[in-house]
């Protein structure tokens, strides 16, 4: 059908017109539907339902044409009349329009009421009431419904029926009938098209056209056939391909035409065709059988085209596969051995066996200056000898070196003997019996060039452009095999050798397996902790935890000897005893620096050995190359260092000793010049101050003019040396400070320096109370003068300050100036001359419970930092006396 629809096959206006008429003669009510109950057409429907019920939800609802049941089985219905009651009380009656097997709409009738079955008006009054429709008005509608007999319905709509179904199905045939008029002359213009496209396409298409009728002649040419085979369209027309010539491919070509119109079937044939100016070339060509409007054939289509590009490319396809097959060859012998020689002896089987040659070889080393060479490896084919089944001479020559030269030189594989610019000469080409070899250079990537070749023996050989360069691509494959397995014997070698020297190193190396504390790091990122000092402070259980996470690989003797092990099984059983408080906090810094990406760290640690006894050792942790992803290969060492650290230790405690005995000699000398002090002032003060008051009674005596001037002269000589002798004692021990306390001491010393060394001192006292014992005070005394008198001598300065302040329970002293610097480790660490006696001062107030800084840079000058104690007390200062 289409898919056709009702409107589509009858004239809807026309069964209008007609239902119109038929009501009018019959009375009863009829109309047409679509398959969705939409009305087409509807005449004499009754006010009843097209104002009432219709027009209602509820009872619109319960028409027939909403019922689910009522529309399933009109759908299911293959009678002719379907009669139905709806939910309204509405008799209606529906034939389904059937036309080729597909439903397309419903012809009804309706409403009435059967003359033997009158309305129950009492039921329609309570639908009203149900509706909410005017009771009066309604009934009256529902008077007005028709009341027919059955009989007369019945035949009545059977003859609608019928004619509604006689004219959808002339409308059917009709439409069926205009369709395949249009489709006829559609095909009729399709065919024009096509016959216009196919002169068109066969006119301008590269490949050679040519249809032929039943006997065998050319009926159609296109240009390109005519072009190629160099002859007149005209020419051609008419003619059979075979003509009066017995051409085998002609023949051939013809035979295909009558099979295919005998058979029907397609065929094709490849054929050499000449083409003026280029030769010979391929081309393949179909026959296609040509059929009339009735089937029968009509005649060939010949399609041909120009395939020598195909053929070409199909050569070029074998030799590939021949050259993959080959190569696929080579990388077999190569990858099934892990021996080198087992390599090279395979590949050279290989090779004799492709390039169908007499020998094949490498040489070692592809030297012209080495003064020898030697064949690793030859294979050769039964009846050649090899090298070694003759005796040549190992020693390089003249034509050997011109040979390796060449050969470094050459950018590919080379051609030399017999009818080559390179003749062969020489024992080893009359041994041999050499016509022609092919050679190259490979480099593998370990020690020198080998040359790699082939020897033809049996006849002159010429190789192909395509031979070279497969041998030239198995010479590169064989480079990277041979620098594969060099590099293996290498490091086999190398492995030997570290095992040596792991075994006999004197120092402890343990193989460690640090992955497993990789995927802790992993777990923790991804838990986002990017602090792991932080997590460890938490957490410091996860120290141990991660020991354990550390596999043993292997452990040398010295290591076994360090913790007192018999063997690795029994150290690894008792690794746990091993450890020590300081060993954990040593892996905790390993962690940490492998967190941070180091891969080397240097660590001092205590470990035990298995009996208990502590070792002090250096620990050396080293990622190897290639493991800095993973950590699965770490070296660590640990050198034993107890006895240097015991020597180290005693060599401290003897520093200390002479530290202290030093402090002491110094504060002895302290005690000493304050005893001298009191001495010059108690003894020679005195003494001084009686013989000038003695003096001083002489003078009062009658003298002569000699005699006088004798004493005056005495008198001067007596004040000065008693001047001398106050200077002094006030420099062994001022009297200010017994007198007046430190502060007022410094600030006394700092005029003093100024008058002696002409330097600016800038004294500040926040005058606090700041008490201090009396021995502290003089050693404060003295360390605060022999520092601003090191800044008149080397500070190279005119100005300095000096501050005294009470800084929480300390007394803090501050000595600054703008001079020169100096750099605080060279001199005050490593004292020379120069520095002893800031050395000495931070012996002397460390020695009393102080702190002592120097803060100073070359050209920024220097500020000295003195802080003591103030709760500290010095021992009672018994020694009094007045300074004269």
């Amino acid at each position: 059908m289409n898919n056709y629809t009702i409107d589509q096959l009858i004239n809807i206006q026309q069964i209008k017109q007609l239902l119109e008429t038929h009501v009018q003669i019959s009375g009863i009510p009829c109309g047409l539907m679509d398959n969705d109950a939409n009305i087409i057409v509807g005449v004499g429907l009754q006010q009843v339902c097209t104002q009432y019920l219709w027009e209602h939800p509820g009872s619109f609802a319960r028409c027939w044409r909403n019922d689910p049941e009522i529309k399933q089985a009109l759908e299911n219905f293959t009678g002719d009349l379907f009669e139905c009651r709806c939910q309204n009380g509405m008799i209606n009656i529906a034939m389904p329009i059937i036309v080729d097997r597909e439903h397309l709409g419903v012809f009804f009738s309706g409403q009435f009421f059967y003359d033997d079955q009158q309305p129950d008006l009492a039921w329609f009054q309570q639908q009203a009431k149900e509706l909410d429709f005017d009771p009066e008005s309604y009934l009256a509608a529902v008077r007005q419904v028709p009341l027919f007999s059955r009989t007369y319905v019945d035949n009545t709509m059977r003859f609608l029926h019928q004619l509604v179904q006689l004219l959808a199905e002339t409308g059917y045939t009709n439409l069926q009938r205009q369709r395949e008029l249009e489709e006829r002359r559609q095909q009729e213009l399709l065919f024009r098209e096509s016959e216009k496209k196919f002169r068109t396409l066969a006119e301008n298409s590269p490949d050679n056209i040519a249809r032929y009728d039943t006997g065998c002649r050319m009926i159609y040419v296109n240009p390109r056939l005519a072009q190629t085979l160099g002859i007149p369209v005209t020419d051609l027309l008419g003619k059979t391909p075979l003509g009066k010539t017995t051409d085998g491919e002609r023949y051939e070509y013809q035979e295909k035409i009558e099979q295919v119109l005998v058979t029907g079937e397609n065929a094709e044939i490849d054929i050499i065709l000449p083409d003026s100016g280029e030769g010979k070339r391929h081309h393949n060509i179909r026959f296609v059988a040509e059929r009339g409007t009735d089937g029968a054939i009509s005649g060939v289509l010949a399609i041909g085209r120009d395939i020598t590009e195909r053929k070409q490319a199909e050569q070029e396809r074998l030799a590939n596969l021949h050259f993959l097959s080959c190569m696929e060859r080579i990388n077999r012998a190569i990858q099934l051995s892990t021996d080198l020689e087992q390599m090279m002896s395979d590949v050279l089987d290989v090779v004799l066996s492709i390039f169908d040659c007499d020998r094949a070889y490498l040489l070692y080393p592809c030297d012209p200056d080495a003064k020898s060479w030697q064949i690793p490896m030859e294979r050769t084919t039964v009846g050649y000898p090899g090298s070694k089944d003759v005796e040549l001479a190992a020693a390089s020559n003249d034509w050997i070196a011109k040979k390796l030269r060449l050969l470094l030189y050459s950018n590919g594989a080379l051609r030399l003997g017999i009818g080559t610019p390179f003749p062969l000469s020489g024992d080893l080409v009359d041994q041999l019996g050499i016509k022609n070899i092919l050679a190259t250079a490979i480099y593998p990537k370990v020690n020198q060039p080998w040359e790699f070749g082939i020897h033809q023996c049996t006849h002159i050989r010429t190789w192909s452009p395509a031979e070279k360069h497969l041998f030239q691509e198995i010479g590169r494959r064989l480079t990277d095999g041979m620098t594969s397995l060099l590099i293996q014997r290498n490091l086999q070698e190398s492995e030997r050798r570290y095992r040596m020297v792991f075994e006999n190193s004197p120092v402890s190396i343990w193989e460690e397996d640090f992955s497993g504390i990789k995927l802790f790091f992993n777990q923790l990122r991804a838990e986002g902790i990017d602090n792991l000092e932080e997590y460890l402070d938490l957490h410091p259980e996860q120290i141990s935890i991660c020991a354990a996470l550390v596999k043993v690989i292997n452990v040398n003797q010295a290591t076994l000897a360090l913790h007192g092990a018999t063997d690795r099984q029994g150290l690894l059983e008792g690794l746990i005893k091993t450890f020590t408080p300081e060993s954990l906090m040593t892996f905790r810094q390993e962690l940490l620096a492998l967190w941070q990406g180091r891969t080397r760290m240097q660590l001092d640690s205590t470990v035990k050995t298995l009996s208990g006894e502590l070792r002090q050792v250096t620990v050396y942790v080293s990622v190897c190359p290639g493991y800095e992803d993973t950590l699965g290969k770490c070296v660590v060492s640990l050198v034993d260092i107890t006895d240097r650290k015991s020597a180290e230790q005693e060599l401290r405690e003897k520093q200390q000793h002479l530290n202290d005995l030093l402090l002491e000699l110094t504060l002895s000398e302290e005690r000493e010049r304050r005893r001298i002090a009191v001495d010059l002032h108690d003894t020679l003060g005195q003494d001084l101050t009686l013989t000038r008051m003695k003096l001083g009674t002489l003078h009062k005596t009658p003298l002569s003019s000699d005699q006088g001037t004798l004493v005056s002269d005495i008198k001067l000589l007596t004040d000065s040396s008693i001047n001398r002798v106050r200077s002094l004692t006030r420099l062994l021990c001022p009297a200010v400070l017994d007198g007046a306390g430190l502060e007022a001491a410094l600030k006394w010393l700092a005029r003093q320096i100024e008058t002696d060394y002409h330097l600016q001192i800038a004294f500040h006292d926040d005058l606090q109370e700041k008490q201090v014992g009396k021995e502290l005070q003089i050693e404060l005394y003295n360390s605060v003068r022999e520092l601003l008198i090191n800044i008149a001598k080397h500070a190279g300065t005119s100005t300095a300050c000096l501050s005294v302040y009470r800084e929480a329970d300390t007394l803090a002293i501050r000595v600054e100036d703008d001079g020169v610097g100096f750099d605080v480790a060279t001199v005050l660490y490593s004292p020379s001359t120069e520095g002893f006696g800031l050395f000495t001062i931070r012996r002397r107030i460390i020695y009393i419970g102080g702190v002592f800084q120097i803060t100073s840079k070359q050209g920024s000058g220097t500020e000295v930092a003195i802080n003591v104690p103030l709760a500290k007390q010095a021992p009672p200062d018994t020694t009094t006396g007045e300074q004269p």
